[in-house]
């Protein structure tokens, strides 16, 4: 049996900006209160690559 196996490194990536969940509501006609207590979100990441891409456009 060959036990030579695993994981070699692990990364990972978090975005630096977020949206405010009271704007996230607005934007998609939500109650606030239906996602700050419902579901308990206080921000929405906002992936940093996709802003990148279109400031290069």
């Amino acid at each position: 049996m060959n036990t030579d196996c695993g994981i070699d490194a692990l990364n990972f990536s978090l975005p630096r900006l977020f949206l405010p969940i009271s704007d996230l509501a607005k934007a998609r006609g939500i109650e606030v209160d239906k996602l700050r207590y419902g579901i308990g979100l206080e921000s929405m990441s906002v992936s940093d690559d996709e802003i990148k891409l279109g400031y290069r456009n």
